[in-house]
């Protein structure tokens, strides 16, 4: 159903996508761990994990509505890489993490206020699989790909809140 998958991408990403009959797909989703969520005098920093389960090469996050003010990559030896979101025209921040590792990345997001924060996930590989095969062919012997084509996308929507953390009574 056209609008069902329109409504399933995050807002931003896709516009007059071509649309196919595909095989399902049972793949796992990208993984957001929240370690810690610690407040500040500017609103929330939220600690992530991200990582993909099935091993992608990319992640991307997707903030909606200009939820967040920076981003910074925590990386080996302590090092502390700010990062930058490209804005869609949706207004949807979105990071774009290439040559994530196997273990996954540490990610610092922070956000205006203590409400929560809508987020999500997707890892990306670099081709279509095997058992979309009849997709590719599809297109011909002499098509190829092009900047964003023969992707395999997974995605899930995450929800960020300091009450995650909070201890249990």
């Amino acid at each position: 159903d056209p609008a069902t998958l329109e409504s399933a991408l995050p807002a931003g990403i896709v516009t007059g996508v071509h649309r196919a009959a595909a095989p399902k797909l049972d793949y796992a989703a990208p993984e957001l761990q929240l370690l810690d969520a610690m407040a500040t005098d500017r609103g929330t920093v939220y600690r992530l994990r991200l990582r993909s389960a099935r091993g992608a090469p990319e992640l991307e996050l997707a903030l909606p509505d200009g939820r967040a003010t920076s981003a910074t990559l925590l990386a080996d030896g302590g090092r502390r890489l700010p990062v930058k979101f490209w804005r869609a025209a949706d207004h949807t921040l979105w990071l774009q993490l290439i040559g994530a590792p196997a273990e996954g990345m540490v990610l610092e997001i922070e956000a205006p206020g203590a409400q929560e924060v809508a987020a999500t996930l997707l890892d990306r590989a670099y081709a279509v699989p095997e058992a979309g095969s009849a997709l590719r062919r599809a297109g011909g012997p002499l098509t190829t790909a092009s900047q964003d084509g023969d992707l395999t996308i997974v995605q899930r929507a995450y929800t960020l809140s300091r009450a995650q953390l909070a201890p249990n009574p």
